[in-house]
C-alpha cells in the first residue's frame, strides 16, 4: 500500500516492526539496545509495538543501529562553520550606537 494512503498508526507500526527486525539482526535484546541508546527498555518496547516514541529517542536508537543516515532524507546535514556562527552571533548582539544629548546642550 502506498504511503500517502496509509493511516499514521499503520506507518508507525511498520516503522516499529522494521526497527525490531534491525535490532534482532544486530543481535541486541531490547535491554541491550536500550542501554546502548541511553533510553529505557519501555521506550524500545513502545517503539517496536506502536512506533510512538520521542524524536530524540528515535535518533538515539537509529544511531546505535547504524541507520542514522536514514534521517538525512528529511533533515540533510549542513556544513557547520563555527566562524560563521560566531560572526553571526556577534553581529546580532551589536546594536547601533545612539547619540546621547546632554540636558545642558538642549535649548529651552
Amino acid at each position: 500500500m502506498a504511503l500517502p494512503f496509509r493511516q499514521d498508526s499503520q506507518i508507525l507500526m511498520g516503522l516499529g516492526s522494521r526497527l525490531r527486525d534491525l535490532r534482532v539482526s544486530h543481535g541486541y535484546s531490547q535491554i541491550e539496545l536500550a542501554k546502548k541508546a541511553a533510553v529505557s527498555r519501555a521506550t524500545i518496547q513502545s517503539l517496536e509495538n506502536s512506533g510512538r516514541i520521542s524524536l530524540s529517542s528515535l535518533l538515539r536508537v537509529l544511531r546505535v543501529l547504524g541507520e542514522h543516515h536514514a534521517i538525512e532524507n528529511i533533515a540533510p546535514a549542513q556544513d557547520f562553520d563555527p566562524q560563521a556562527v560566531f560572526e553571526r552571533e556577534q553581529n546580532r548582539d551589536q546594536r547601533p550606537s545612539r547619540k546621547r544629548v546632554s540636558k545642558k546642550s538642549r535649548a529651552p
